[in-house]
């Protein structure tokens, strides 16, 4: 049995403005057995979703820019509720201290065992 058959599904926010990488996201991770809760193309929907009555979620995964904006605010309502992230994003340490941000950091292109391991690290070990 491999450690993500054995861990607890997640309930995923994904913050991610190109499609194409957003679905190859949410498919890579409900592969894994976890749940995309919602999907935001920017940092204003996100919040949205994440404020929503019920729709607490147990980690994200945040692109660091998203619809030419950047993620910091919602990043900012994570660190203050205390739910654990990932920065997704081809940019290096100083372009996300540019834009205000701070975190762990997975680049892209991710494959789905980064995407694993990086949710395992987050979130702590397998149930």
């Amino acid at each position: 049995m491999t450690d993500q058959t054995k861990r607890k599904p997640l309930r995923l926010l994904v913050v991610e403005d190109e499609c194409l990488i957003a679905f190859e996201l949410s498919d890579f991770l409900e592969d894994l057995d976890h749940q995309v809760v919602g999907m935001a193309a920017a940092p204003d929907q996100a919040l949205r979703l994440f404020r929503e009555p019920g729709g607490q979620i147990d980690a994200a995964l945040v692109d660091a820019n998203s619809g030419g904006q950047s993620s910091a605010p919602i990043i900012s309502a994570l660190v203050a509720a205390k739910v654990p992230f990932a920065i997704t994003s081809g940019y290096d340490a100083t372009e996300l201290e540019a834009l205000g941000i701070a975190g762990v950091q997975i680049a892209m292109a991710y494959t789905r065992n980064q995407i694993s391991r990086i949710l395992q690290s987050l979130t702590g070990p397998c149930d």
